[in-house]
């Protein structure tokens, strides 16, 4: 019989899924009914309200993860570990944002969607140039902002007007649109890199920027018990406006084939397959020593809440050293979103293919990149894949409205990706391990060495013991077990 205790922990969880339900079932009822333009409105509003308060938490929500994740990085804990972590980290983020492009481009689970209207009914980008020279130019405008504070909510974009007497052509560029998130995105991670590379010079900046971060999640937290509300007035108008809807069940069932199939691939061939290369040993260890986490992270939907059970499983199954684990899988926590990564590449060409936008290659190019920058920087928290989400489909230009159509099962592809993010992290932490084993042990018996001569030193002096200093010693009893390190909250 589920508890009392489990129901008041999991109580957003069950009101989203009931949300979820009762959308479906009203959507349904209410298709046999000739609802006008002034009643749809009214149901949508509600739906407006949650989507207007999560975009108004996009901007904060970028530039103070983004610059406090880059500005807090410890680079001077070991070069070798950091150089290895990050090289980890940022290949494979991308390549899952590729594999997820990839894939959502193949089976194409987005065309033949039923639905009223049509994107160029909703938004005029008739006029605005496809041709693949100008769509580089604009990215670099993009990139590189004139006015950081412009680029909050506009963005540049090259406009091709023909004459229809004479057949002239004219180029002109103007600022439009939504906000420019490639260019605040860049900005974000040059004041980040500034601030870390400034050290204890930049420490008040970096502080206040924590605390805007932690205001920031604190309000998506709140949001998000407003959400429910929020998600079922969004699935009744989606259903409302399909036009097929046979086809478009085809189709969102197709889409979380798509998300599953690349997050199995992950899961259970490229993780191993780069194990497999990069150490010679056996890649199943790990997805056994690491199981009672992968659980965890199903269950709870965050990889925040699943980091010490993350620490756990490495440390004691799989044996690896705590100096790797409590540096690795932490920073892993926040910025290798493997599974964020894919699915969010997949959700915002599918949301382009129900359209019947064409993407160019330098439009998915976009997409890979944002969703690998947005990813890392994403939220650890349950339900924060939708937020990337919405700053992904900003970079090309696609209505943010439409998550509403794949919102309704994103309960359950949220935990399928946490899962696949525990699992990439996990397989980090065993990879440096592997490269780096004959640094830590050499830095060990350093370490051993410096602490000797120390408390030889002490003695001789007659000061107070060495177990009375700030940095007394202990014996580390893991994979290096009789190695003397120096105590450090980090690693005890």
């Amino acid at each position: 019989m589920v508890s009392l205790k489990w129901i008041r922990r999991n109580i957003l969880l069950l009101f989203t899924i009931l949300s979820v339900t009762l959308g479906v079932i009203i959507g349904f009822s209410l298709r046999s009914v000739n609802l006008g333009d002034r009643a749809i409105a009214t149901i949508e509003f509600p739906g407006k309200i949650f989507m207007r308060m999560l975009q108004l938490l996009i901007l904060p929500l970028i530039t103070s993860s983004i610059i406090t994740g880059l500005a807090s990085l410890n680079r001077n804990s070991s070069g070798r570990i950091f150089a290895y972590s990050f090289t980890y980290y940022g290949l494979t983020t991308i390549f899952a944002a590729i594999v997820g492009a990839m894939l959502v481009l193949t089976i194409r689970p987005g065309v033949g969607f039923g639905r009223k209207d049509q994107l160029q009914q909703r938004l005029n980008h008739s006029s605005h140039s496809e041709a693949p020279e100008n769509a580089v130019m604009d990215l670099l405008f993009n990139a590189i902002p004139d006015n950081i504070v412009r680029a909050t909510f506009q963005q540049y974009e090259t406009i091709i007007e023909t004459d229809p007497k004479d057949g002239t052509i004219t180029r002109t560029g103007r600022y439009g649109g939504s906000m420019d998130i490639v260019g605040v995105v860049v900005f974000s991670i040059t004041v980040g890199l500034i601030l870390g590379s400034m050290g204890d010079e930049a420490k008040q900046m970096v502080d206040l920027l924590k605390t805007v971060e932690s205001i920031t999640m604190k309000a998506v937290s709140l949001i998000m018990w407003y959400s429910p509300i929020g998600i079922m007035s969004l699935i009744i108008v989606a259903i409302l406006k399909l036009e097929d809807i046979q086809s478009s069940i085809i189709s969102l069932g197709w889409y979380i084939l798509t998300v599953c199939m690349g997050q199995a691939l992950y899961l259970f061939i490229v993780f191993p397959c780069l194990y497999l290369i990069l150490t010679r040993r056996n890649p199943f260890h790990v997805m056994k020593g690491i199981m009672e986490a992968m659980i965890t992270a199903f269950v709870t939907s965050s990889s925040a809440a699943t980091l010490p059970i993350t620490i756990k499983c490495c440390e004691k199954n799989m044996k690896l050293d705590s100096r790797i684990t409590h540096f690795v899988l932490p920073v892993g926590s926040s910025i290798n979103m493997n599974g964020t990564a894919l699915y969010e590449a997949v959700s915002a060409i599918f949301i382009a293919q129900i359209n019947n936008v064409s993407l160019s290659l330098i439009q998915v190019a976009i997409i890979s990149l944002t969703t690998t920058v947005t990813s890392m920087g994403a939220a650890t928290v349950p339900g924060a894949g939708v937020m990337e989400l919405m700053i992904v489909l900003g970079a090309v230009g696609l209505p943010a409205d439409d998550i509403a159509l794949i919102i309704g099962v994103d309960v359950l592809l949220d935990r399928v990706r946490t899962a696949v993010n525990i699992v990439g992290d996990a397989y980090g932490a065993a990879i440096v391990d592997h490269l780096c084993q004959d640094k830590l042990d050499s830095c060990g018996d350093q370490d051993r060495f410096v602490k000797e001569n120390e408390f030889k030193s002490t003695k001789s002096a007659s000061v107070r013991p060495l177990q009375d200093t700030k940095t007394p010693v202990h014996v580390y009893d893991g994979p290096n077990k009789g190695v003397q390190l120096a105590s450090d909250d980090r690693y005890s």
